[in-house]
């Protein structure tokens, strides 16, 4: 019996098999104060010992129609260079230089000198990352309240050194209540120091704090803190 259709079958199934290696699904960026992590799922039939290539490369610039001050998608091309990292696990810490710009991130598998298809989603940092709860301090002042506000720091390998100063038009939502109603009222300042005024005098009131950014509409309200009044 001749061997050699075996061989050639099973060298022709093996070249088969390598070179559909599965691409990476599921890609998706978690990113809080600017901390951007890629994550992705290997694709079915995966072998063991697969390491992954992350390529990012920028695409479009967001900037302000200084009309409406909406954001307007502006074609900025595709970047002549391309950033490219490995991986050998599912997840990728990426840094993006502080511009308002969308990224199209691609992964792609790799194993015995072969690569799967691409697999990429767009990001941008600017409108998609999560921006934490403000931290807010009170102190009495007879009949009012001085709130100071404070936005979290974003990652240091983002190279914002101040969230609000990188957004255009940040504002604050103040909210404020007695301690122990329902009925709350509010107003929107720019400044990071307001004051609650009318307030009753030696009464326990309740304050909290949402920033509102034109662009990013993915913040979180701040805890819930309570003072008194002056006497």
């Amino acid at each position: 019996m001749n061997p050699l259709p075996h061989v050639l079958y099973l060298t022709l199934l093996l070249d088969t098999v390598l070179g559909s290696l599965p691409a990476p699904v599921n890609l998706s960026v978690s990113s809080v104060n600017f901390h951007h992590v890629l994550h992705w799922d290997p694709g079915r039939g995966t072998p063991a010992g697969t390491t992954y290539i992350i390529k990012w490369r920028c695409r479009f610039l967001l900037s302000l129609c200084c009309y409406t001050l909406k954001p307007v998608m502006r074609v900025y091309g595709k970047s002549k260079r391309t950033h490219s990292f490995n991986s050998t696990t599912t997840s990728f810490t990426v840094k993006f230089p502080p511009k308002h710009v969308v990224f199209r991130l691609s992964v792609q598998a790799s194993y015995n000198n072969t690569q799967s298809k691409e697999s990429s989603i767009p990001f941008n940092p600017s409108t998609q990352t999560i921006i934490g709860p403000p931290k807010v301090s009170l102190s009495g002042c007879g009949k009012c309240i001085h709130v100071n506000i404070s936005l979290p720091e974003a990652d240091p390998r983002s190279g914002i050194k101040d969230i609000m100063s990188f957004y255009y038009g940040v504002q604050f939502r103040v909210f404020w209540k007695k301690r122990n109603e329902t009925a709350e009222q509010c107003f929107l300042t720019k400044s990071r120091n307001s004051t609650v005024t009318n307030l009753q005098i030696g009464t326990e009131y309740c304050v909290w704090v949402s920033t509102e950014i034109n662009i990013n509409r993915n913040t979180k309200p701040s805890a819930l803190e309570c003072t008194f009044t002056g006497k």
